[in-house]
């Protein structure tokens, strides 16, 4: 099982910019929007953006989210940012879906220790490439639109051609027809009065036939149409109600996911504020250890200044001795010097 999951989707087509002809190029080849995701690696801490394009889910771009990255909104639509290969731009549908990618992507950067975001009020550069993408774009929309165009007049000029065709041969039926009525009139003035009305019977019985099985073939025709869309409205309304359910259940998972990843977060912050709290209570015991020494090195010093000033002299030494020789090399050693007062002490970060 992959240790990736997606914090963040979104909908944009996926520009990169060329060096060589200093312009913006669909990714891919051909213009077209993508689905682009933010995939988060927590047992690595990495992040990487991974669009494909909807209609054929060809991959657009794969490009890690690393620390001291800037990521720049060019405009309130266009967005882009670099690594050490190509130079990346997304252009968004609308300004709300631009700006809570840029959220999700602050969120990374906060996430890795470092990164910025900015704003879309950006240098002249950044919008000259981002109306260049722009442009870039609606050439391909226009050229697009105008092979559709060229297209759709093709068709209308094979449908007014079947259509001509059709209307020869109804001409031609039409002519056989009257053929057949006329050659039918020359017999009809050769037969007798009965066989006239023999043949007027006859067909009379004939359209009546005609016009009934017309009418039961339309009539079966229009069951069959009710039928078939009866079940379209059916397998229709299965479909959605299982896409439903599947978007349903990919939200709730989506939302577990990021409720275990705030417990998470919440638990590393307890721990690491405890430890804090244990650090500077450490800090205070040592501080207070170190104060009670230096008023303890106070003291003996108070207590040493009076017996000199009760008329302890110290003794005479030998000829080429201190006279304090013999009592400095039998003093005992006291504790250590206290620290000055104003000696800077650690501070607890």
């Amino acid at each position: 099982m992959s240790d990736e999951h997606s914090i963040a989707v979104a909908k944009a087509s996926v520009m990169l910019y060329d060096d060589s002809t200093k312009k913006w190029l669909p990714a891919g080849g051909a213009q077209g929007f993508s689905k682009i995701h933010i995939y988060a690696n927590d047992r690595n801490n990495t992040y990487r953006v991974v669009g494909r394009k909807i209609n054929d889910h060809e991959v657009v771009i794969n490009c890690s989210l690393t620390r001291g990255m800037r990521y720049n909104q060019a405009t309130a639509t266009f967005h882009q940012w670099r690594d050490s290969r190509q130079v990346y731009g997304l252009n968004f549908p609308n300004a709300a879906e631009a700006k809570t990618f840029a959220d999700s992507v602050q969120e990374v950067f906060s996430y890795l220790g470092g990164g910025t975001v900015m704003a879309p009020k950006g240098e002249p550069q950044n919008q000259q490439q981002a109306q260049q993408a722009q442009q870039a774009q609606l050439a391909q929309q226009r050229q697009a639109e105008a092979q559709r165009q060229q297209e759709l007049q093709q068709q209308q000029e094979m449908q007014r051609q079947q259509e001509d065709l059709q209307r020869q041969q109804e001409a031609q039926q039409q002519q056989e027809m009257l053929r057949q009525q006329q050659e039918m009139q020359r017999q009809q003035e050769l037969q007798r009065q009965q066989e006239e009305q023999r043949r007027q019977d006859e067909l009379r019985r004939q359209q009546e036939e005609q016009q009934r099985a017309e009418e039961q073939r339309r009539i079966q025709e229009e069951e069959q149409r009710r039928l078939e869309e009866q079940r379209r409205l059916e397998e229709q309304r299965r479909l959605q109600e299982e896409q439903r359910r599947q978007d349903e259940q990919r939200r709730i998972e989506d939302q577990r996911r990021l409720d275990d990843q705030r417990r998470l977060e919440e638990q590393r912050r307890q721990d690491e504020q405890r430890r804090l709290q244990e650090e500077q209570r450490k800090l205070e015991e040592q501080q207070r250890q170190l104060a009670m020494r230096q008023v303890e090195s106070e003291h003996v010093k108070t207590v040493g200044d009076v017996a000199a000033a009760a008329g302890k002299t110290p003794p005479v030494g030998r000829a080429g001795e201190s006279p304090d020789g013999a009592a400095m090399s039998k003093k005992k050693k006291g504790p250590p010097p206290a620290p000055r007062k104003d000696s800077v002490l650690p501070q607890v970060r």
